[in-house]
């Protein structure tokens, strides 16, 4: 069957020459093939493992704070709801890639139900992953650049969760009813039929490639706030040079913040190395080049191990997950003498709120506008914060003291 043309991208059916519907059991028949399939169904089971240990060690941490959570004292995050969803969404990816082990029992790739069924895992994870990305990406650029601060309710990030898999939902629910041999053999695994290129781009890959630009695009900007270059005073955004070698994360007098600060940008960087190496790969595969399956798998393999990234990441960067020694000593109380405008002052607090095992002490002045220096605010009122006195902001999963607002968020 000859290749075809759709919207301006040559295509064939696939890199071996298949035809649409056709068995591919010779694939799989040599040594190198399967050993990859397995490479990619271990990056799944890593990821799966890595999902239930962060879930678990959560799930455990909300049993012991049970009482809290019924009466109001802890709230749900805005990015603990996003980062669980992603996790789910790593999930189905995960099952999907673990699934491959049975092509490798068979020895080849066949059409039937267990196909159908990890095409669809393959797209809910894929798609998934990606939406989540995208809202986490989003969240974190309205509030640590744009300083705006969301409701306080977890009616809008459950919308927009459900947002998420609406999307996922309809495009596999109408691709699915609407078209025939929607989810075949595609080489090596199930997945959309090549014959609808159109639906393989709209229902997944556009997504990926939308998520990946808009984390590159918001990243530059993001992170020069984060260090101080860009100064955003409500609708004024304005640029300042800093002293060679020096930034806003030097000298708060406390680490922990500025590498809060710091490790929110990890999120949209990882996507980003996860996704391209594959997306490169897929381009090629678009423009009828050949692709070496050994460059197939291992991109797929880092694509499979984005759960166990994620997973790894969060538990850096949320302290509270890493177990701690019963015999550590609490340590001194952390203190942040710099703007309370600025967004590593919210990182300040979140760094603490997440370890009980430092508190912070926030020395800021509490009137608006006027930051004096930590001496004079400790003398002016003699207020200082420690974990008692936060509470959950549920738009950014800081805590924030309650008699205190930077004028930015208000």
């Amino acid at each position: 069957m000859s290749p075809t043309h759709i919207l301006g991208i040559r295509q064939s059916y696939n890199n071996t020459g298949l035809s649409i519907g056709q068995d591919s059991d010779h694939l799989l028949a040599d040594f190198g093939p399967r050993v990859g399939l397995i490479f990619i169904a271990q990056a799944g089971i890593i990821s799966a493992l890595a999902v239930v240990y962060v879930l678990g060690c959560r799930l455990l941490e909300i049993l012991r704070n049970a009482r809290q959570f019924l009466n109001g004292q802890l709230k749900w995050s805005y990015v603990w709801i996003y980062f669980v969803n992603l996790l789910v969404a790593d999930t189905f990816l995960a099952i999907g890639d673990i699934m491959n082990l049975r092509w490798v029992a068979d020895g080849g790739v066949s059409e039937g139900s267990f196909c159908v069924c990890q095409a669809v895992f393959k797209q809910l994870g894929d798609t998934g992953v990606a939406l989540s990305t995208l809202i986490i990406t989003a969240h974190t650029f309205l509030v640590l650049f744009c300083n705006v601060r969301m409701p306080n309710t977890v009616y809008l990030p459950l919308s927009m969760v459900g947002l998420v898999w609406l999307i996922v939902g309809l495009a596999i629910g109408i691709g699915y009813t609407i078209n025939d041999q929607y989810y075949t053999p595609t080489g090596y695994w199930c997945w959309i039929n090549h014959r609808y290129f159109a639906a393989q781009y709209a229902s997944e890959y556009a997504w990926m490639w939308l998520t990946a630009l808009v984390n590159v695009v918001l990243y530059v900007p993001l992170y020069f706030r984060m260090r101080g270059n860009i100064k955003v005073d409500k609708w004024t955004v304005s640029w300042r040079w800093l002293e060679s070698g020096r930034s806003s994360w030097d000298g708060l007098g406390c680490q922990g913040a500025a590498a809060a600060a710091r490790n929110m940008l990890w999120y949209p960087v990882t996507y980003v190395i996860c996704v391209l190496p594959i997306s490169a790969v897929r381009f090629r595969s678009f423009y009828s080049h050949h692709v070496p399956y050994q460059a197939t798998f291992a991109c797929d393999v880092l694509l499979g191990l984005s759960g166990a990234i994620n997973a790894a990441l969060y538990t850096l960067t949320r302290p509270a997950l890493r177990p701690h020694p019963q015999s550590t000593p609490r340590s001194h109380p952390r203190i942040y003498q710099g703007d309370p405008s600025s967004p590593t002052a919210a990182a300040m607090v979140s760094t603490a709120s997440h370890d009980a095992q430092s508190p912070a002490i926030y020395l800021g002045s509490l009137g608006p506008g006027s930051v004096g220096s930590h001496k004079n605010a400790a003398d002016e009122k003699g207020r200082r914060y420690s974990l008692r006195s936060l509470s959950w902001d549920a738009s950014t999963s800081f805590a924030r003291p309650d008699s205190f607002i930077p004028p930015s968020l208000k």
